[in-house]
């Protein structure tokens, strides 16, 4: 009877009395959650901050990329070009420091 008439009373008393463990509760169980929502929705954002700062190293990264993929190309034609003169496999590969197989597949490629 006595819970009956303060029911409420006692209730909102404990629920304010916790309200800090409550939500540090309630926090922990979905941080995951917010992190992922924060993330999502603020992802643009982040991507233009890291290109800013980052501007200088992505550019040497697509510089030496660049260059990388230049001096293979260059690689591949005078491999090819070997190959046509009959170049023995073993000669191509102590010249070039390309092992049989990687040649075997240059000469493949069209």
């Amino acid at each position: 009877e006595a819970y009956e008439e303060h029911g409420e009373e006692i209730k909102a008393e404990y629920l304010d009395k916790n309200k800090d463990n409550f939500k540090a509760e309630y926090l922990d169980k979905n941080s995951d959650n917010f992190k992922a929502e924060y993330l999502d929705k603020n992802k643009d954002s982040f991507k233009i901050e890291y290109l800013d700062k980052n501007k200088d190293k992505i550019k040497e990264e697509y510089l030496n990329q660049l260059a990388s993929e230049t001096i293979e190309q260059r690689d591949i034609a005078f491999i090819k070009n070997m190959l046509k003169e009959n170049v023995p496999l073993k000669s191509i590969a102590k010249i070039t420091n390309k092992s049989i197989e990687e040649i075997k597949i240059i000469s493949e490629i069209k």
